[in-house]
């Protein structure tokens, strides 16, 4: 199981981490880069601390773990926000519907104009 973090990486960190998800060797990555190996290996210590992984497989899962978290949020969050515009549309449509039956009465008609600017 992938150990849940909340982690922000600088600009280099993500790159480095992109070239560890392509499966790409250090030297390979100080290739791309236009670094040193041993910078770059520096750099992968210092994620491996972060995510607090001993290896690239441990690293791997956690950073899969807080891009699966992330997505889960936003979806989660997406979600419950398309759940509030189907409750207003269903309202607006309650409100629409009163509207057309009220236009012959004054007062009821501007009541379910007060209403229907709650939702405006």
């Amino acid at each position: 199981m992938y150990k849940k973090t909340k982690i922000n990486l600088s600009e280099n960190q993500s790159r480095i981490v992109k070239c560890i998800f392509k499966g790409m060797t250090i030297p390979q990555i100080a290739s791309e880069l236009c670094r040193s190996q041993s910078c770059i290996s520096y750099h992968i210590n210092l994620l491996y601390e972060k995510y607090k992984a001993k290896n690239r497989s441990e690293f791997v899962l956690s950073v899969f773990g807080d891009i699966l978290d992330r997505y889960k949020n936003a979806f989660e969050k997406l979600q419950s926000e398309i759940i509030s515009l189907k409750s207003q549309n269903s309202e607006m449509k309650k409100i629409i519907k009163a509207l057309m039956l009220a236009k012959d009465n004054q007062d009821c008609f501007e009541d379910t104009i007060l209403q229907a600017e709650k939702y405006l």
